[in-house]
């Protein structure tokens, strides 16, 4: 009798269970999609469950126990879950750390430890990989999780460490200063923002002084013998990069705009790179999105600060920055669209054509946009006198500025633009080989230009030059001297 009493007991509880589990699934499969969930399919039957259950409930004492000596394949790596102290700990190696941008790549990292504990809905923890902490607080909500965290300052050269083959550089540079950074992100909606701290003192080991007193001359460009003038410099300058003669080659501001999912919007009205950083992209890191690139960028950039100046600099990106339209440099672009050198430009069609860098195709598409974003780089040139300054805006909102563009045929496709020398590409290299051929060609004059290289040679009369016409040689020629003129 009593066997069949407990039978029949069981019997009923899994009956109950059954129902309770079929009822449980139905309810999650008819209910409204929480705003934050993830998609699960059992039993034949998908449902969302929401992620700030799953986090709860993996973070709980019991849940921490059932996850112990588990392991999740993911498209990130295996993650092998452990519980410590009342701390869940997450291990995934090699582990793809994915971006929070749609649009740059992945890093990959050998390995990864996270950390999380909670108490109600205060959530903390910490990131490792290597010998790199960061730690991190949150609060959760049925709806996100706001987090906020920061990174101490760090070795640089430990942080490059991390990004292995994909800095091909590390093998041969030499990275001194430290790297830190405090940033908040909102999930889901991935909104985030990162307040750097760079102290990169000194870079070297890279070949950027192979570049001393050279200017490539790539096929879409053409030789200034003059000059490039002091009207394109200041225009180049109020354009893409403001802080040009005073950063040292990174602009921390920019960098944190550049690495936000809102910098092209901030990129509409100013560059999210510094001409050095440009510069770096068009010789030697090409243009793939990635983090990898952009610090790649950066030691070109901290390098070429110490090796060849802001001067030169300068010089390289006015000599090989993509105007559009198959044309690259300032005297090619100033040549199609005016019909005269880039020396001779005044501060109206400087500011015009440096408007064009943002994006070329608005020449046709949107002149009047074109025009409003070259009044705001007219207002940010520096070196212009009260006239000058009115005159050139005047020209630019009553149309008096002629172009002087010819109709020609379609130039180079956007790939070999991006690629400064173009039959001679050194992008991924370093340029010794190249160089030395462009020294002996007689149509790419080498300026150097007079004075430190942290001198403003454009800004400021006493200098007795200006960027572009200043005093200067060929490579294979002997020094010149130029008239100089305001």
């Amino acid at each position: 009798m009593k066997t069949r009493r407990v039978l029949r007991a069981l019997l009923l509880g899994a009956c109950v269970c059954i129902l309770i589990g079929i009822g449980l699934i139905v309810w999650l499969a008819l209910r409204p999609v929480p705003a934050w969930s993830l998609p699960v399919r059992l039993a034949g039957i998908s449902f969302n469950v929401p992620v700030a259950d799953l986090l709860r409930a993996a973070t709980h004492p019991y849940g921490m126990r059932l996850l112990a000596d588990h392991s999740l394949p993911t498209r990130h790596g295996q993650l092998a879950f452990t519980e410590q102290d009342g701390r869940l700990q997450i291990r995934c190696g090699p582990c793809s750390a994915g971006s929070l941008s749609a649009d740059a790549s992945a890093a990959r990292l050998s390995s990864l430890q996270l950390t999380i504990q909670r108490d109600g809905p205060a959530v903390w923890g910490t990131v490792t990989s290597s010998d790199i902490t960061i730690s991190w607080r949150g609060l959760l909500s049925d709806r996100r999780l706001l987090l906020t965290g920061e990174l101490p300052d760090t070795p640089a050269a430990t942080l490059y460490a991390l990004f292995g083959e994909a800095i091909p550089e590390l093998q041969h540079a030499q990275i001194e200063g430290s790297i830190g950074a405090r940033f908040t992100l909102s999930l889901p909606d991935r909104r985030w923002q990162i307040q750097p701290n760079i102290r990169l003192s000194s870079v070297s080991g890279l070949g950027t002084a192979s570049l001393r007193g050279v200017l490539p001359q790539p096929r879409c460009a053409r030789p200034a013998p003059e000059g490039f003038g002091r009207h394109i410099a200041a225009a180049v300058i109020a354009a893409e990069d403001q802080r040009f003669w005073s950063h040292p080659g990174y602009d921390p501001v920019e960098l944190a705009a550049a690495l936000s999912p809102n910098a092209r919007q901030q990129a509409s009205l100013r560059g999210a790179s510094t001409l050095d950083e440009q510069v770096a992209r068009m010789l030697y890191t090409g243009a793939q999105r990635s983090a990898a690139r952009k610090l790649r960028e950066l030691l070109y950039a901290v390098e070429m600060e110490r090796t060849l100046g802001k001067a030169q600099i300068l010089q390289l990106y006015l000599a090989l920055a993509p105007w559009g339209e198959g044309l690259c440099g300032a005297e090619a672009a100033a040549q199609h669209y005016f019909s005269k050198p880039a020396q001779a430009l005044n501060a109206a069609e400087a500011a015009w054509l440096a408007s064009l860098l943002r994006n070329p195709a608005q020449v046709g598409r949107d002149p009047a946009e074109l025009n409003r974003h070259a009044l705001w780089v007219l207002n940010g040139m520096q070196g212009l006198g009260r006239a000058e300054r009115r005159n050139a805006r005047l020209a630019l909102t009553t149309d008096r500025m002629i172009l002087r563009k010819r109709n020609s045929a379609p130039g180079p496709q956007l790939a070999e633009r991006l690629l400064p020398l173009a039959e001679d590409s050194v992008i991924g290299q370093t340029p010794l080989a190249v160089i030395s051929r462009a020294k002996r060609r007689d149509s790419a004059p080498a300026v150097i230009a007079t004075g430190s290289h942290n001198e403003n040679p454009f800004c400021c009369a006493e200098h007795g030059t200006r960027v572009g016409a200043g005093t200067g040689r060929r490579a294979d020629g002997p020094l010149r001297d130029h008239e100089h003129s305001r």
